[in-house]
């Protein structure tokens, strides 16, 4: 099997993973102040992070972005407003202490 391939079944997988099991990794980074959430519906790293954390944001940035697609098609409306959308959600949903990323770019606490 080429490494092409092997790449492409593991990157399958990781997709596979429910959500809720990024969860626990995504609160870790975001309760260490990695990353935070972004207007645009997508997280970003806040600050110095470790490669784990970044690898994290890659993966459930594009995950959301499935998802987001998904939702566009059904609701006929473009992606990006339904990223932003969500991203309004996730803003009020953050816990106190969580970093939200400011119109003007700065990254401030919750």
């Amino acid at each position: 099997m080429t490494f092409s391939k092997l790449r492409t079944l593991a990157f399958a997988a990781a997709l596979m993973v429910p959500m809720s099991a990024w969860a626990l990794d995504l609160q870790q980074a975001k309760t260490n102040g990695w990353v935070g959430e972004t207007p645009k519906g997508f997280i970003a790293q806040v600050g110095a992070a470790p490669a784990d954390a970044l690898r994290l944001v890659e993966t459930i940035n594009a995950k959301r972005l499935e998802e987001y697609k998904k939702i566009s098609l059904k609701q006929n409306q473009p992606v990006d407003v339904v990223a932003r959308l969500m991203g309004e959600k996730l803003y009020e949903r953050a816990a106190p202490g969580e970093y939200l990323q400011q119109p003007n770019g700065s990254w401030a606490k919750k």
